[in-house]
């Protein structure tokens, strides 16, 4: 599969594959850096509106959080203090 993904990566020139190096990520322009980033804002937010209309969803991210809120918390307490 990772092959079939860098053959793809590599028609859209998002990935150059350099003889003895092997795969490397393309530089981009300001203005292609700034239209991934839009895109990456409208999918993410389309996926947050769909994903929040799911109550299974909501649930397991409130669960996935309040688990990072713990583990933070517990480093916290083990932290030597400075």
């Amino acid at each position: 599969m990772v092959p079939e993904v860098l053959r793809h990566l590599e028609s859209e020139s998002l990935v150059a594959n350099l003889p003895n190096k092997g795969p490397i990520v393309s530089r981009l322009d300001l203005n292609e850096a700034k239209q991934i980033d839009q895109i990456r804002v409208a999918v993410g937010g389309r996926a947050t509106v769909r994903g929040a209309a799911r109550p299974a969803i909501v649930e397991a991210l409130e669960a996935s959080f309040k688990g990072i809120r713990e583990c933070y918390a517990s480093r916290l307490r083990r932290a030597p203090a400075t």
